[in-house]
């Protein structure tokens, strides 16, 4: 899976306003680092709260930045919690960690545009 923020898609929810974009992935870069080690953390503990919670949390953002294949794994891994079934949970977190890093990284150089 390849990260691929969707910059069309945020055009299209923010009337064009490049100054809100900038705003939105400076928001991104700022917050999710920190939060993708705490959705780890959970994962790595098994602490299914820990994970429930950063999977909600993550996923707003993902979305507000057109990558809905990583908000859509979020939302399952949401639903997988509430039902205790955790098959493949640290494959799924892994795929995250690195579409998710990688996005960060992409956000940064659209910033610098």
């Amino acid at each position: 899976m390849r990260a691929a923020i969707n910059i069309e898609k945020m055009k299209s929810y923010t009337m064009a306003n490049d100054v809100l974009i900038k705003k939105l992935l400076q928001s991104f870069v700022n917050n999710i680092p920190s939060q993708l080690i705490q959705l780890k953390h959970g994962a790595d503990t098994n602490n299914l709260t820990e994970v429930h919670y950063m999977a909600h949390k993550l996923k707003t953002p993902f979305m507000y930045i057109g990558v809905e294949d990583i908000a859509n794994k979020l939302a399952n891994i949401e639903d997988n919690c509430r039902a205790m079934e955790m098959d493949n949970l640290q494959h799924e977190v892994d795929d995250i960690l690195t579409v998710g890093s990688a996005c960060v990284a992409e956000a940064k150089e659209l910033i610098e545009k």
